[in-house]
């Protein structure tokens, strides 16, 4: 087995416009309106980027591999 690393670097420029596409991943993954919005935003309604990207990052499954972190 090999083993890989991928590292992704981004930078943020519009927090609403990642929140929205996010939120949008979310609803198509059958979350509710209300379980996209905890997962997506901290207690005071602002969007929560690292949520947000990991939900628009994460590959889920990949046939063949194991994500290890």
């Amino acid at each position: 087995m090999n083993t890989y690393s991928v590292t992704i670097n981004l930078s943020v420029n519009n927090e609403r416009e990642l929140y929205q596409a996010a939120f949008a991943r979310a609803l198509d993954q059958s979350n509710t309106e209300d379980s996209a919005r905890e997962l997506l935003t901290y207690e005071d309604g602002s969007p929560n980027a690292s949520n947000c990207l990991l939900m628009l990052l994460d590959p889920g499954q990949l046939d063949g591999c194991e994500i290890l972190g």
